[in-house]
Order: structure tokens, then sequence, then C-alpha cells
């Protein structure tokens, strides 16, 4: 969002001014119960992504715009996790994988400086019609099993080119009894995993490019029948290498855990592990299954689709294209935004809760305007922390205050019987009579 017409608007350091009250606030003149408006009680400044911390006090119904700024050139260090299909149709690319290794790190290193290469690898759950079974004869028959997964870590990241080289020496074909693979499955494995088994640096560039030449599995897709039209039953081999069947898949519950039974993750809820790890994926992929991939990246809305050739000779041309791309096209989501506060983020491609600022230039910055507005009149209101999501660079907190609802005087209870309420009435002759219970305060002794 490079001409935004809201750029020359008076700003306080990096952060668009909410009201004229801001910068008497920020000097400490005025409480926040004093205030009259919405506006920005303080900002923190970020390094690739700034500021790093906004402070908001909001009143109902009353906005107020802050500037978000990434600088992808600033980014010193890049983490690359290669995702590779070993599925049988991948068999005579998994040589060309190799003889990249060496072009792939020299390339991505004239492009940032400091980085690391990680390689996972996935085929197909092994659950029948998915995978886990061959035809080895050609009669038509699954005769034999075969060790399909849906995800294997195959190397951490690491500077380490010997031991990449090595991993991707190691690669081994697998399966895949039907079309799709496990993408989507192993795409989601590798966002848990980001931080723990593989490594991913908060400093650094985040991405995964993922190669291969199928479409991909996902919750309820349409690869559930047979050619007539009839539900499969699903089939595994159990721990005995019994051949146990069912009509049901159980839920994926988004864990590093592998259920035998259980079903491939959602498309939103590999959406939400990608920015929850703030990863940018980069799918590598042939020209015959590039429609697939390119719906998902708008379903998305980010990832970058570059094409792969038929047997991956391209691969270090494609990764790097997919890499410079990603590295420009910087986009902002909104996470754990649990009071429905962020109105707009505003950008070249902008919604309600995302934008993303396409071909940032050289020397230039990704500016995104975000508003966010408290409507008391949804019923949802409170004190909240949210975070803005610069894919593959980092974040930026957003806390919000909210005024407190004055305290209501307490209602007047009706009397109840025995629980101290004096009571008035009229006695023999027209006397008034004061009565008292039990609990009253005068101990004297009642007399008729």
């Amino acid at each position: 969002m490079n001409t935004h017409p809201s750029r020359d608007r008076l700003r306080l350091g990096l952060t668009l001014l909410g009201s004229v009250a801001t910068a008497t606030l920020i000097q400490g003149a005025l409480a926040p119960r004093a205030i009259a408006g919405s506006l920005i009680t303080g900002t923190t400044p970020g390094t690739v992504v700034t500021p790093s911390v906004v402070d908001i006090y909001l009143e109902p119904d009353d906005s107020v715009t802050f500037r978000v700024e990434v600088d992808p050139y600033s980014a010193t260090s890049l983490d690359v996790f290669l995702l590779n299909d070993v599925s049988g149709s991948f068999n005579d690319d998994l040589p060309n994988v190799s003889a990249a290794v060496p072009g792939l790190v020299g390339g991505l290193s004239n492009i940032v400086n400091n980085v690391q290469f990680g390689l996972g690898s996935f085929s197909d759950k092994p659950i029948f019609p998915f995978g886990g079974w061959i035809d080895t004869n050609g009669d038509g028959y699954l005769n034999e099993t075969v060790p399909d997964y849906p995800y294997q870590t195959e190397l951490g990241l690491t500077n380490n080119v010997n031991a990449l080289q090595a991993a991707v020496n190691g690669l081994d074909i697998r399966w895949g009894l039907d079309l799709p693979e496990s993408q989507l499955e192993a795409l989601m494995q590798v966002a848990l995993r980001s931080k723990t088994e593989l490594g991913f640096r908060d400093d650094a560039f985040k991405t995964v490019v993922l190669q291969t030449d199928a479409p991909f599995h996902y919750a309820g897709d349409p690869y559930r029948t047979d050619a007539n039209g009839n539900p499969y039953t699903y089939y595994v081999r159990d721990g005995a290498g019994n051949l146990v069947g069912r009509d049901t898949l159980n839920p994926n519950n988004g864990d590093t855990v592998f259920d035998p039974w259980e079903e491939y993750p959602a498309i939103a809820q590999v959406r939400d592990a990608l920015i929850d790890a703030s990863i940018v994926p980069i799918f590598a992929v042939t020209q015959e299954v590039r429609s697939y991939y390119d719906n998902l990246v708008a379903q998305w809305g980010f990832g970058e689709v570059v094409i792969l050739s038929s047997n991956s000779d391209n691969l270090v041309s494609a990764i790097e294209e997919g890499i410079s791309n990603a590295l420009n096209d910087v986009t902002l989501v909104v996470e754990d935004d649990d009071f429905d506060y962020v109105r707009q983020v505003a950008s070249d491609a902008t919604g309600t809760k995302e934008g993303t600022d396409f071909n940032v230039p050289l020397g230039d910055t990704a500016k995104f305007d975000v508003t966010v507005e408290d409507r008391s009149g949804d019923g949802l209101t409170g004190n909240d922390t949210l975070r803005l999501t610069a894919l593959g660079y980092g974040h930026t907190t957003v806390n919000v205050t909210v005024p407190k609802p004055s305290p209501s005087p307490n209602p007047k209870k009706a009397p109840e019987p025995g629980m101290g309420i004096a009571l008035l009435g009229l006695g023999a002759g027209g006397v008034v009579k004061r009565w008292r219970s039990k609990a009253s305060t005068d101990i004297s002794p009642h007399r008729r």
C-alpha cells in the first residue's frame, strides 16, 4: 500500500492520531477515565515490524486508526523448510531435487545472507483408499502394504549444507494409493512443530516450500466414493497386522500425534496453524495441478504458487522466484480479536481482518492502516490483547482498554418478612404500632 491516501495524515511517531487529546495523554496530563474519545495511549518501536506494541483506549462507537509498517528489506535471516512429495509419481523428480541442493543454497544466500534449510516429506495416510497398499502383480487387487505416511521430519533447520544434502539424498519413494496426497496435513505439521523440533527462528523470515505434482486431500473432500458413486469403507492395519474397517473417520484434532483413524485437517485449520507460526507457504507445483493451489492461496489470502517442471529440473529457479515474491508481498492478518475490535486493515488488497501490500519496492516499506472500534451495541466489549501478524516477519501486539461501566445503584428490595425490616401498622383504636422482627437490633421483649 505504497500510495495510500491516509499516508499524509498527522502522525505521532509511527502512530496516526486518533484524537486531539492523544499528545496530552501520552505526556501524562490526562487519565484514561477523563478522556472524551478513543485514542492511542502509547507505542513501542519494532525492527522489521513496527510498532511492536500499540496501546489503545476505546470509547464506544468512536474509531481510531494507526499504521503498521513492515520493512521486508531489513530481514537479515531466512528459514526455508523444504517439504517434498515422496509418493510414487514423484520418483523421477528426486534425482533432480538432490542435484539442486548446491545451487539452491548458493542462490538463496545471494538474496538473504543468513539462510537455514530444513527438510520434511509426505506421501499419504496409510488408510484405504488413500494410501498404505499397493498392487504389485497388476491383477487389480491390493496385495501388499507399503509404509505411507502423512508427514515426516527429515532434518531440522540448519546451516550445514552437507547435512541438507545427505537428508535429500536419503529420501525414499513411497506410494500414495489415490491421486491426492497429504499436503495439507504435512503443512499443518510443519507449522505445529515450527518452534520445537524444526527450530524456526523468531527473527527470520519463515517459509515452507512444498513440492508436488498432485492435488491435496482435506476434510470431507470429494475423493470418498468409488467409480459407481458408492462411499468407501476405510481400512487400516491394526497393531497385530489385522485388517480393520470403519465407515467414518475421527475429526482431525490439530495435534502432532498421528491417529490411524484420523481425518485430514480442514483448509481453515491449516490456515490458522500457518498464521500462528507466521509461516508463508510457497507451492512449487506442476502445471497440471496449478489451479488447485491458486485457489487455495486465494482462499487463504496469502502464499505463493510457482511452476515446477514435470521432473523438477527447474527447482532452483522456481524456489528463488517463490521466495523473492513472498518476501515482497507482505500480508498482515488479525489474530485473537475476541471482541471484533478490528474493523479494517487497509492496504493494496483489503479485507476486514487482513490486507496485503504487493510487490514492495526496494527501499520502501509495506504499510497497513488498521482501524479499531468498540461497537458496544453488539453486546461484546472488554479489555483485550490481540495480535497483528505480518506473515513470515513478526507481530504487533495491540492492547485495548475500554471504559469500565459506571456502577449501578443497588436496587431496593421488596420487604421480606422475618429479615429485619421494620413494618408500620395500625393497632387497636387506630394507634400506630411498630413491629420488629427477630433480627432487629431492639432486643427488648416484645409486648402485645
